[in-house]
C-alpha cells in the first residue's frame, strides 16, 4: 500500500479563534497535519523541540514577545525549522526584519486562505515567500536606497 506523507505543521497563535482557524485550514488540506499549538515562545519552543515539524505557523505578535523570538531560540537550540510569519502588519520593516531573523516567509492575516497554504507549500519547499504586494513595496523601497 502506498500512502502518502503528509508535512507536519506546528502552529503558534495567541488568538484562540485564530488559531483554530488556521488548525482547520490546515486539516482541509490533504498533505498537511498539524503536529502541535502553541501560544507563546516558550510552548513553541518546546512544542517544536518535541514534535519536530516540517514546518511552523507563526504569529508575529506573541504578547510581549515575538514569533521572531522563537526563531532565535530555536536557533540558540540548534533546531532549525522552516517559518511562515503571519501577521497582521503590511509595513516592510516587519518583513524585512523577519527574514534577517530567518523566517522563510510573512504572510497577511487577512490573506486568503488559498495565499496561506501555498506560502506555506513555498516554505516548506525550501523557497522564500512574500505576497506580491509586500515584494513589490519591498522593491520600491530597496530602488529608493542607493546606499
Amino acid at each position: 500500500m502506498n500512502t502518502v506523507s503528509k508535512a507536519k505543521v506546528f502552529i503558534v497563535e495567541d488568538h484562540p479563534q485564530m488559531r483554530e482557524g488556521l488548525r482547520k485550514l490546515v486539516e482541509y488540506e490533504a498533505d498537511f497535519q498539524v503536529c502541535g499549538e502553541a501560544v507563546d515562545v516558550r510552548g513553541a519552543v518546546e512544542g517544536i523541540l518535541d514534535s519536530r515539524p516540517d514546518v511552523a505557523i507563526i504569529d508575529l505578535e506573541l504578547g510581549r514577545q515575538t514569533g521572531l523570538d522563537v526563531i532565535q531560540e530555536l536557533g540558540r537550540r540548534s533546531r532549525q525549522v522552516p517559518v511562515l510569519i503571519l501577521s497582521m502588519h503590511s509595513e516592510t520593516l516587519y518583513a524585512e526584519s523577519s527574514l534577517h531573523k530567518g523566517a522563510q516567509g510573512y504572510v497577511m492575516k487577512s490573506a486568503t486562505p488559498d495565499e496561506i497554504t501555498y506560502a506555506l507549500r513555498c516554505v516548506l519547499d525550501g523557497n522564500i515567500y512574500l505576497s506580491s504586494g509586500m515584494r513589490q513595496r519591498l522593491s520600491l523601497k530597496k530602488e529608493g536606497n542607493h546606499e
